[in-house]
């Protein structure tokens, strides 16, 4: 009995030796994290340089098809090294821990995007143009906000039409949705304001004819005086979100 509880110290012994051996642990490779790139106020513009972030944790159902719900910790702020490209606000990167620095890598130029139906929406600034043959085409910046999040224009979104007009796109209940405000009484930005949009019904709708999602980011909107009469007045009759 003594020789056998003798035997199995020693394999005991020799099994936490092993243990803690290097290399007998399998490497798990460094930690990584996925972040949100955000501006605290000295935000750079080039790469190879720290951008703030906020961690991020993905949840939803994991079923085929179904949209990731993004929940950001706006309560921890990360310092990240970015390659690659310059990153916009709100991009989600994946993050790694080396030499004791968080380090990302920003793709090309196609960048992050929104998911959306029936377009993922680039997380970036968006260009709105209008088709308006009697009084002139134009265009106009639609500001990406990572809150929302929301593209939109400012009141300049009236330039060449005759009325200001505010210009928002948001993906609302999984949807693209394209609103346009117009003022019923006062002035823009302040006045009392409605909206024609792609998710509404004849009388305050966009109707969205056309999208191109693969090789580029392409939303045409139609509109006219049974759809949107306030609108259609000023003349346009189209709308156009690019890239």
């Amino acid at each position: 009995m003594n020789d056998r509880n003798r035997q199995l110290r020693a394999r005991q012994a020799a099994l936490a030796a092993a243990i803690d051996r290097p290399g007998y642990r399998r490497n798990a490779g460094p930690a990584r994290r996925l972040v949100q790139i955000i501006n605290g106020g000295a935000m750079p513009v080039a790469v190879d340089h720290f951008y703030l972030s906020h961690p991020v944790e993905l949840d939803g159902t994991e079923s085929e098809g179904t949209a990731g719900t993004a929940s950001v910790d706006t309560t921890q702020t990360i310092p990240v090294v970015v390659l690659g490209h310059v990153p916009s606000v709100g991009d989600m990167l994946p993050a790694f821990a080396v030499g004791g620095r968080w380090v990302a890598e920003r793709g090309g130029n196609g960048g992050q995007a929104f998911m959306c139906s029936p377009c993922a929406i680039p997380t970036q600034n968006l260009t709105i143009s209008w088709i308006n043959p009697p009084n002139g085409n134009g265009s106009d910046t639609m500001m990406y906000s990572s809150v929302g999040p929301t593209w939109s224009t400012g009141c300049s979104g009236g330039v060449g039409i005759g009325n200001p007009f505010l210009f928002k796109l948001y993906c609302t209940a999984g949807s693209v949705e394209l609103r346009v405000y117009f003022f019923v009484t006062g002035a823009c930005p302040t006045g009392s304001s409605e909206y024609c949009s792609n998710l509404q019904s004849p009388g305050s709708q966009l109707i969205l004819t056309n999208y191109v999602c693969d090789g580029g980011f392409t939303l045409t909107f139609d509109l006219t005086e049974l759809s949107c009469p306030a609108v259609a007045r000023s003349g346009i009759t189209g709308l156009v979100i690019t890239l």
